[in-house]
């Protein structure tokens, strides 16, 4: 599966709602009063990204009505593979009653999101944030090569003061960022983030350490972590005809959790295994601690609802994910330019008075 129809499914099992306390890594231990469900919420989820995975492996058209797992789990395949020929998708991640994620997808020249072609166009698009309610507390646009950004400093920790001053700090090094803490919109071009990353790399080589991960490593992971998640979800999970109403079909995908974890958590660690800081085995530590507190034989519903031969709607432990066709993404009017120019100088610098260095770059 092409990564950018991944993304979109991923996005729902690497989210979880928004919280009040100081979560640790990947968000594994939850507060007190989450800790009793948070192992099904955690194979549930995976179980929502591994539905794009499902819609590959399935063939064929099922009947809707038939009680037969076999069916049950073509016909979701069939409603999954249906999202990625579309040309624009959206996905709404919602929390409770009022936070919720959403993430649209568009492909620059109308090709099919699954297609070969999407994974290269660079003109594709993407809109994602987060909500509060009905207001919009922050928001990436990426549209055109240039990234956009906007921020509701109010609805963040430390509120707009806070945000606004630590921003106007950092305005000297680029400036227009402060407009971000005052509620606007602000943009960095094409060209601008491209001359950044190759300044980014060169100060990387410069101090001995390895650069960031370039696309295709990053797209090597992702692909590897996918289709791993996929495995231990199928592995571990059945699936049912529940019933249909109001033009909708409803279906039912069961999880044993333990079983799941205990097989995707060694494969994460593996996967992950070329990031630096060790960061692999943090993660995979991390999960296998959480699966060590999960009974043995403890299940996990996820609920999936068909409408028009393409998959609407997932539920599961309180967090509901809908799937639409969204209006197109566009670039914000009136955005204040960030200007990066000084960024790669200031990393000249750094390079050049570092000891590992050996003089300037």
């Amino acid at each position: 599966m092409p990564v950018s129809h991944k993304a979109v499914l991923a996005s729902v099992a690497m989210t979880r709602p928004p919280l009040d306390y100081p979560p640790r890594l990947g968000g594994l231990r939850p507060a007190r009063g989450f800790r009793r469900f948070h192992g099904r919420r955690l194979a549930a989820v995976a179980a929502i990204a591994a539905m794009g995975g499902v819609g590959l492996a399935g063939c064929g058209n099922a009947s809707r009505t038939s009680s037969s797992p076999a069916s049950a789990r073509q016909a979701v395949a069939s409603a999954v593979s249906a999202l990625g020929r579309q040309s624009r998708l959206g996905l709404r991640v919602s929390f409770g009653s009022s936070k919720a994620l959403f993430v649209d997808l568009e492909t620059g020249k109308g090709e099919p999101l699954d297609s070969p072609q999407a994974v290269t166009d660079a003109a594709d698009s993407l809109d994602v944030g987060m909500q509060a309610g009905s207001t919009t507390t922050a928001e990436l646009r990426f549209v055109g090569g240039a990234l956009y950004a906007h921020l509701d400093a109010a609805e963040l920790p430390g509120g707009a003061r806070g945000l606004a001053a630590r921003l106007g700090k950092l305005n000297g090094y680029v400036p227009g960022l402060s407009a971000l803490g005052q509620g606007q919109w602000v943009e960095a071009s094409a060209a601008s983030i491209h001359q950044l990353f190759s300044a980014v790399e060169q100060f990387a080589s410069q101090m001995g350490v390895s650069p960031p991960p370039v696309a295709g490593v990053i797209e090597t992971i992702l692909t590897q972590v996918y289709n791993d998640m996929v495995a231990s979800v199928e592995a571990h999970s059945t699936y049912r005809y529940v019933g249909s109403s109001g033009g909708r079909t409803e279906y039912a995908l069961t999880v044993d959790v333990r079983g799941f974890l205990d097989q995707f958590g060694p494969k994460l660690r593996s996967d992950l295994g070329t990031l630096p800081f060790g960061l692999g085995s943090l993660v995979g530590n991390a999960l296998n601690k959480s699966a060590s507190k999960i009974p043995a034989g403890q299940k996990a519903t996820v609920d999936l609802y068909i409408a028009g031969g393409a998959l609407q709607e997932v539920d599961v432990a309180g967090t509901r994910a809908v799937f639409s066709t969204p209006p197109l993404v566009k670039a914000p009017a009136g955005a204040t330019q960030l200007d990066l120019s000084k960024l790669p100088g200031l990393l000249r610098q750094l390079a050049g008075s570092h000891p590992a260095a050996g003089g300037a770059l």
